[in-house]
C-alpha cells in the first residue's frame, strides 16, 4: 500500500515533495491565493489590486467593468475647470481684452487729470463781468448828439460801468442812452433815456412784465413793472419830455440810488 498522500482532484497519490496548494505556493487555483501568491483569476482582496477585469494599479492596465466598458481613471472623470485653458489662445485673447480695458480707463484718468490741471492754472478774472468802461467820457462824447442831459450812474467805491453807448435801439432804432453799472459784484442796475417815442424800446424792454403798484422815488412817480420768477424789476417814468427806463436786481434801494442820479442830472440841465 503506497503511503503518499492522495491528489485532491483525482485522489491519487501527490509526487514526492509536492507541496499542498494553499499553502504558500507560487500559484493558486482560480477563486484562491496563497499567502505569497503573486496572481489570480479570481476576486482580489483590498491589498493592492482591484475586482474581475480591473486593472492592476502599478502595470497601468486599463480597467474595465463587467460589461466590457473601460473605466476611466478618477483624475480624467474630475470636472474640467471653466474659463479659457491656461497658456491657450483664448487665455491670451481674453488677457489682451483685459489690457486694452485697462488701457483705454488708465488713458481717460490722465486726460481728465490734464484737464484739471489745465483749468486750475489758467488765470481767471476776479470779477465775473470783466469790461469796464468809462461811462462819464462816453457821455460827454455823446452829449452833442442828445437834445437832453444824459444820466450817468455813479455808486462810488465798489462799483464799475460795463456798457455805455448813444446809439438806435429797439425795432424803430429809436435812438437811445444806455448805461450798465455792476455794483458789489453781485447787483446790477442799467438805465435807458431818450427823448424820441419810447413805446418800441419799452415794449421790447418790458416784454412777459406786469405792472403793479407805482413807487416814489427821489420825489418822483414811476411805474412798476416785474416779470414773474425773476428778481428783475423795472421803474419808468416821464418827466420834460425824457422817458427813463430803470431796470435793477438790487432792490428798491439800488433804484432810488439811481433815480436820485436821474433827477440831478434832469434839474442840473
Amino acid at each position: 500500500m503506497n503511503d503518499r498522500p492522495l491528489s485532491p482532484e483525482s485522489g491519487s497519490p501527490s509526487p514526492a515533495g509536492a507541496v499542498p496548494r494553499g499553502t504558500g505556493g507560487a500559484h493558486g487555483t482560480a477563486g484562491e491565493q496563497g499567502s505569497g501568491g503573486e496572481h489570480e483569476s479570481g476576486p482580489r482582496t483590498a491589498g493592492g489590486h482591484g475586482a474581475a477585469g480591473a486593472r492592476d494599479g502599478g502595470t497601468g492596465t486599463i480597467r474595465t467593468s463587467p460589461s466590457g466598458l473601460p473605466i476611466l481613471p478618477e483624475e480624467e472623470m474630475a470636472p474640467r475647470p471653466s474659463g479659457p485653458v491656461p497658456g491657450s489662445r483664448d487665455e491670451m485673447l481674453a488677457l489682451r481684452r483685459n489690457a486694452n480695458w485697462m488701457n483705454m480707463v488708465i488713458a481717460t484718468a490722465i486726460c481728465f487729470a490734464a484737464v484739471l490741471v489745465i483749468v486750475a492754472v489758467v488765470p481767471r478774472s476776479e470779477s465775473g463781468y470783466e469790461r469796464h468802461v468809462d461811462a462819464q467820457a462816453i457821455a460827454q462824447d455823446a452829449q452833442p448828439q442828445a437834445d437832453f442831459p444824459l444820466t450817468v450812474l455813479d455808486f462810488g467805491e465798489g462799483w464799475y460801468s460795463n456798457t455805455a453807448q448813444y446809439g438806435p435801439r429797439g425795432p424803430e432804432e429809436t435812438p437811445v442812452w444806455y448805461q450798465s453799472v455792476i455794483v458789489e459784484e453781485q447787483h446790477w442796475v442799467s438805465i435807458i433815456q431818450t427823448d424820441a417815442d419810447a413805446e418800441p424800446v419799452l415794449s421790447e424792454e418790458l416784454d412777459e412784465a406786469v405792472q403793479v403798484e407805482d413807487a416814489e422815488l427821489a420825489g418822483w412817480t414811476w411805474e412798476v413793472y416785474e416779470r414773474p420768477r425773476s428778481s428783475r424789476v423795472f421803474y419808468v417814468n416821464e418827466t420834460g419830455g425824457v422817458t427813463t427806463l430803470l431796470s435793477t436786481n438790487g432792490g428798491e434801494s439800488l433804484a432810488e440810488d439811481a433815480a436820485s442820479a436821474v433827477r440831478r442830472t434832469a434839474e442840473s440841465g
